[in-house]
């Protein structure tokens, strides 16, 4: 029988969301409703990051120096250091950014390479590999992404951070996910795993980012005075932090949306303007890191210590919140609901 009769079976017999078998889940870079916006074009002549590169905050050495990042995503652009020297020294694999026979970029080419250049303003000397997890459909079956999320811990990081998500049959975790922890992540001492709580403007559970061994993050608007529209929420989301217009690194070339304004041709020099949680989560997981090589603490006690300030913050309406320039702030911080686009500590 279909496997949707043979989960039914099941449920009636063991109970709904039992978990005793669930599908083998497709996970995305942007599920459906998706994206929170297709890339878009910034005005000719833009060759500087937002927020800018470095804004870690008062300490020295707040920089994520000595710290080495794992970030599961599509893969970088080829070269990605030409014309972004933030992203110097990033490693990873390189993506299938074009369709053949011309300069036209795939849907989600260029997304690894926006999610690292996100994270290196944040630590502009952590050491990132970019591990790619996903192709053009930036999508993947579960069971297929374990072998890539082994290849990511070979690089020994302190920081761990997906870009994916999904929701689930019953709102029940992910087996190969399950397995993932049990097996692997529960045993590497002060491992943070930081994901994106998705695009879908609900308080449904998405995964990976639901787990209470993962740091869930939203995303926070264009003003960072109000959770940005296309956000998830609810109590299960740790912390929010700026995804909304962010301006980093992308590929050159031609793009044709495929949202509305469907069929709407975009021109690109190497520099976006994109929206995501998917990008609220590498700018965390910056921030992580560049308390790191500041305070000696590792990933675990570093997103503790900042998830506290966080907290300590939290804005009525959004919850705990985070801004650029906080990495080495300590509580009390007083840039909760500001104006002011680069925070820093107060």
């Amino acid at each position: 029988p279909p496997v949707p009769e043979v989960l039914d079976f099941l449920d009636s017999e063991q109970g709904v969301g039992s978990g005793v078998a669930t599908p083998d889940h497709l996970l995305y870079v942007c599920p459906y409703p998706c994206p929170a916006t297709e890339p878009n074009e910034v005005p000719p002549g833009t060759v500087d990051p937002f927020p800018s590169p470095g804004h870690g905050g008062p300490r020295p050495r707040c920089d994520g120096a000595g710290v080495t990042v794992s970030l599961v995503d599509t893969g970088l652009i080829a070269d990605p250091a030409e014309g972004h020297p933030w992203l110097a020294g990033v490693e990873g694999s390189q993506e299938d950014t074009y369709f053949p026979a011309g300069d036209r970029i795939r849907p989600y080419g260029g997304h690894g390479t926006f999610a690292a250049g996100c994270l290196r303003c944040m630590a502009p000397r952590a050491r990132i590999f970019v591990e790619k997890g996903f192709d053009v459909a930036a999508d993947k079956f579960e069971s297929d992404l374990y072998p890539i999320l082994e290849r990511a811990l070979e690089h020994h990081p302190d920081v761990f951070v997906f870009t994916f998500t999904t929701a689930t049959r019953g709102d029940v975790s992910l087996k190969t996910f399950d397995d993932f922890y049990w097996r692997r992540l529960r045993h590497v001492k002060g491992l943070v795993v930081i994901a994106p709580a998705g695009n879908d403007g609900k308080s449904r559970y998405m995964w990976p980012a639901a787990y209470p061994w993962v740091v869930s993050v939203g995303a926070l608007s264009a003003s960072w005075r109000d959770r940005a529209r296309f956000s998830n929420h609810g109590g299960w989301v740790d912390v929010y932090a700026p995804g909304e217009d962010l301006v980093n690194a992308f590929a050159k070339g031609t793009f044709v949306c495929n949202e509305p304004p469907v069929g709407d041709v975009r021109h690109f020099h190497g520099m976006a303007v994109w929206s995501g949680t998917s990008f609220s989560t590498p700018t965390f997981a910056g921030i992580v890191a560049a308390r790191m090589s500041a305070t000696g603490e590792n990933g675990q006690q570093a997103a503790d210590s900042l998830l506290r300030l966080a907290r300590g913050q939290a804005v009525d309406g959004i919850g705990a919140v985070i801004y650029p320039g906080q990495a080495c702030c300590q509580p009390p911080c007083r840039c909760a609901g500001t104006a002011e686009r680069q925070c820093g500590c107060r």
